[in-house]
């Protein structure tokens, strides 16, 4: 018997000790997590895992390709992330308040609940970017930034998708 665990099971080890599940974890023969590295196997080994195997991501070169640049999304740095509370404050450091100090160029930011967020002039919120644009907005900036999560900056060892979304559609990130 087998468990996958994704984002890296991150919440085995933030959880309160009595949660019924860290007793499960000795029943499995194999854990698979979503990246982790040594990190999260030896947690879960500490929890009484058999075995540990990480899962990362990779390219599909099928579906990140590079294509014409939009229009749209033209700009010198484009982020594309979904407001996540455990991103936010990644995302204020590294892509808003260069915004800020760069009235100059041009920023774009895709990805849902951004709505309310105080930006500055020069970035341009496009909202949630249909998978299917993910490739033109990739290759439509000067540069691309993925800003992780804090959990998952936190264990490194688990490049994001996007990453290799950008690195396919030939992004330089």
């Amino acid at each position: 018997m087998w468990l996958i665990i994704k984002a890296s099971g991150v919440g085995v080890f933030d959880a309160n000790p009595a949660d019924p599940f860290a007793a499960l974890i000795p029943k499995y023969d194999l854990v698979f997590t979503y990246g982790g590295g040594p990190p999260v196997v030896n947690a879960y080994r500490a929890l009484g895992a058999r075995e540990c195997v990480p899962i990362y991501n990779g390219l599909d070169a099928t579906t990140h390709f590079p294509v014409k640049p939009k229009a749209c999304y033209l700009s010198d740095l484009s982020f594309l992330g979904n407001r996540l509370p455990d991103r936010e404050a990644r995302v204020d450091e590294f892509f808003l308040n260069p915004a800020a100090a760069r009235p100059t160029r041009r920023f774009l930011m895709g990805g849902a609940g951004w709505d309310d967020k105080a930006m500055p002039e020069n970035v341009v919120w496009r909202n949630h970017v249909p998978t299917s644009d993910h490739n033109a907005f990739n290759c439509s900036a000067l540069a691309v930034l993925n800003v992780s999560r804090e959990s998952m900056a936190r264990f490194g060892y688990s490049p994001a998708t996007r990453v290799f979304e950008a690195a396919g559609a030939g992004a330089s990130l």
